[in-house]
């Protein structure tokens, strides 16, 4: 990935590395805690979330959303953070997540993909150690999720160019409708080989914080390529090159140069 895209100052405030698999109805609550035993030194923060509906990729246009019924009560998302809280993972039942954020106030660059892939990869394979030292079952892979988060202050761009390349207004004709208050965009495309899709999705929004106009763009690779393990990281690599040359088609060239100094 020598020639991969690169950006000196991206706008990527938040990436995820999820793996959905068949859930593992021995997982209890007790495990949880066992488990967090054996991560507490580096996520030594706890919090609890309603568990996520898994969202399968298929050949058919739209994902297909899964709801289980079962006689074993629902078991909630945990939340492990770092004590910074740059550093997450989520648990539940049928799925795995390693998160990195970046916290307010701006906490300095991106440590790149390299990082955080290796950082999810080594907490991926604490957790499947632990279930298999608990004897808790066979992990059985079912989708892998790759996702970028970037935040885009409406302010920001200092060029004329609108921020993104795929969502102009036509101005070379009189319009009725001016600028829009609210917008969303959503496009799709498949990835090669059938293993998955890549979703672009841009929401108007605005920051929690201070209430600032900004842009989300949401680049959302979600896939497999097949059930082994050691592939997982071939179906990253690809999710990883889609979502970036991806970011670089969506986006204007003035942006990338002028704001998040495109390297490559």
């Amino acid at each position: 990935m020598a020639d991969r895209v690169r950006f000196q100052t991206p706008p990527v405030v938040e990436v995820v590395c999820g793996v959905l698999f068949g859930a593992i109805t021995n997982l209890r609550t007790a495990h949880v805690g066992l488990y967090w035993n054996e991560i507490r030194q580096e996520f030594p923060l706890i919090d609890e979330a309603p568990p996520l509906v898994p969202t399968i990729e298929t050949l058919e246009v739209v994902p297909s959303i899964e709801v289980e019924f079962g006689l074993v009560p629902p078991l909630a998302r945990t939340w492990f953070h770092r004590a910074d809280r740059r550093g997450l993972i989520q648990l539940q039942r049928d799925r795995f997540a390693y998160n990195w954020k970046r916290m307010p106030p701006d906490d300095g660059a991106y440590p790149s993909y390299d990082k955080v892939i290796v950082d999810f990869e080594r907490q991926w394979k604490v957790f499947c150690d632990f279930v298999e030292k608990e004897k808790l079952g066979e992990i059985v892979l079912r989708q892998l999720e790759l996702v970028y988060v970037n935040i885009i202050p409406d302010a920001s761009p200092p060029v004329g160019d609108p921020v993104f390349s795929d969502h102009a207004p036509d101005l070379s004709r009189s319009r009725f409708l001016k600028e829009p208050d609210s917008f969303t965009w959503l496009t799709s495309y498949r990835l090669p080989g059938n293993t998955g899709r890549l979703h672009v999705q841009i929401n108007s929004a605005r920051q929690a914080e201070s209430g600032d106009p900004i842009r989300r763009l949401d680049m959302i690779a979600r896939g497999i390529n097949d059930a082994a393990t050691s592939s997982m990281r071939a179906w990253f690599d690809l999710a990883h090159e889609w979502i970036v040359r991806g970011f670089a088609d969506v986006t204007t060239p003035n942006m990338q140069a002028a704001v998040w100094r495109r390297q490559s």
